[in-house]
């Protein structure tokens, strides 16, 4: 029968067959406003592309802080020593040095990275050295030392120590050029704001666990 209709020529035939294209076109309008997916597919999947690679660098970011920040070196010596002996606020000072000098150097990691982003080789192999850096620091923190604490009669000038000392220090050079800086290149790929939210969360458990210390100690 619909083939009957298709190949009527008369009015009544003209209209049945505009009926069903104007049929055709409401349920597609329908559909496509009920539906905003559209041909695109799931209209969610912007949100699910952007939603899980921000928790996944979110969470590495507090990882990776917390695991740095409670790793022993020469500035978690020095919040502990300058905590016993000038008082917690010293201590928190030399704590939050790392939000003066880290920033030169994940902006000097990411121009070397950038240069040499062709060479798959090369950065295979800071990756690798990254992998490493990162086993080094749980085993500094399993194999730490007592720290001597001989007390000094001496201004603190806790921030001008803590600066100098991580400035000094190779570890923070290590961590973004071979696994800091190249995290926050993938982040930047997902989006500007997730690089951002990586660093934030990293300096801000790096210099949380350190402030922490300090209370304690």
């Amino acid at each position: 029968m619909s083939r009957k209709i298709a190949d009527r020529t008369n009015p009544d035939g003209e209209i049945a067959d505009h009926g069903r294209i104007h049929y055709t076109s409401t349920v597609s309008a329908r559909d496509t406003a009920a539906d905003p997916r559209g041909t695109d597919g799931d209209p969610l999947r912007p949100l699910h592309a952007r939603g899980s690679p921000v928790i996944s660098f979110l969470s590495a970011g507090v990882i990776l802080g917390l695991s740095a920040g409670f790793s022993p070196g020469p500035l978690l010596t020095l919040v502990i020593s300058q905590a016993l002996r000038y008082g917690v606020r010293e201590g928190v000072k030399v704590a939050v040095s790392p939000l003066m000098t880290d920033l030169p150097v994940l902006l000097l990691s990411l121009f070397v990275l950038k240069r040499i982003e062709g060479f798959r080789t090369v950065l295979g192999a800071i990756s690798l050295l990254g992998g490493f850096f990162v086993l080094k620091l749980a085993y500094e923190s399993v194999r730490a030392k007592q720290p001597d604490f001989t007390p000094q009669e001496t201004e603190p000038q806790s921030l001008v120590k803590g600066a100098v000392v991580n400035a000094l220090n190779p570890n923070p050079y290590v961590f973004w050029l071979t696994v800091g800086g190249p995290t926050f290149l993938k982040a930047w790929d997902v989006s500007p704001l997730t690089a951002v939210l990586f660093a934030a969360s990293f300096s801000g458990c790096l210099v949380g666990a350190k402030v922490c210390l300090a209370i304690l100690a």
